[in-house]
C-alpha cells in the first residue's frame, strides 16, 4: 500500500490500555502528515475497523484480552496484505523478534519508547521521511505541543496531578508525557527538566 506523499496516513491503535492509548492519540495528533482513523480495545474490534477504515498502518499491541497480537497478524494479513504493521509491547521486545520477521511485522517498539520514536517509526514504515535529526532537537520541534503546555506547569511548580486538573485530564496521562520529556530533553528530575526548558526558551527568545 502506498499513501500519497500528500495524504494523511491512516493510523488504528490496536490496544487495551486506555491510558496508554490516549498517550498514543495525544502524541500522534501533533503529527501533521498522520491521522488516527480508530481505536480498538481487543482483536475482533480491530478486525472490523479494518474494513471500517483501511488504515495504512496499525499500532498492535502484543497482549490483548482476547487474542495474540502476533496470531492476530495473520487474520489482518488476510483483509489487507499491503497494511504496516508495528507491535508495541509493554514487556521485553527481545523474545518477540524472531515471530515478529516470520510474520512480516514492519517495526516493533516498546511502550516505554518516546512519541519521537513512535512518530518516526509510524512515517517510515508508510514510505515517509522522517524529521531529521536536527530538526527534531531544535528548540521549536523537541517537544510536542502539549508537552510544551506540560511543561510550563511544571516550570511554574505544579505536580502531575494538580497538571491533570487543570488540563482536566487524567494524572497517569500526565505520567506519561512527564516520562517522554524527561527522556527527550536527557534530564531526571523535574528541576533539571524545568531549569531546561527555561534555558530553552530564554535561547529561543534571543
Amino acid at each position: 500500500m502506498q499513501t500519497n506523499i500528500s495524504e494523511k496516513i491512516k493510523v488504528l491503535i490496536v490496544d487495551d490500555h486506555p491510558v496508554v492509548v490516549k498517550g498514543i492519540v495525544s502524541l500522534l495528533a501533533d503529527e501533521l502528515q498522520i491521522n488516527v482513523v480508530g481505536i480498538a480495545n481487543d482483536g475482533a474490534e480491530c478486525i472490523r475497523l479494518i474494513r471500517d477504515t483501511n488504515p495504512d498502518v496499525i499500532l498492535l499491541d502484543i497482549n490483548l484480552p482476547d487474542i495474540c497480537g502476533i496470531k492476530l497478524i495473520d487474520k489482518i494479513k488476510e483483509i489487507n496484505s499491503q497494511v504496516k504493521i508495528i507491535l508495541i509491547t509493554g514487556q521485553d521486545i527481545e523474545p518477540y523478534k524472531r515471530a515478529a520477521m516470520t510474520k512480516d511485522v514492519d517495526s516493533i517498539l516498546s511502550k516505554d519508547c518516546s512519541g519521537h520514536e513512535i512518530i518516526n517509526a509510524t512515517l517510515m514504515v508508510s514510505g515517509r521521511k522522517p524529521p531529521t535529526e536536527q530538526k527534531s532537537n531544535s528548540s521549536d520541534n523537541l517537544l510536542t505541543s502539549r508537552e510544551k503546555e506540560i511543561m510550563d506547569y511544571i516550570v511554574n511548580g505544579l505536580q502531575n496531578k494538580e497538571i491533570a486538573s487543570e488540563l482536566k485530564i487524567k494524572a497517569r496521562t500526565v505520567d506519561f508525557h512527564v516520562s517522554n520529556i524527561f527522556k527527550k530533553l536527557k534530564v531526571n528530575t523535574r528541576l533539571e527538566a524545568a531549569l531546561k526548558w527555561s534555558k530553552i526558551i530564554t535561547d529561543r527568545i534571543d
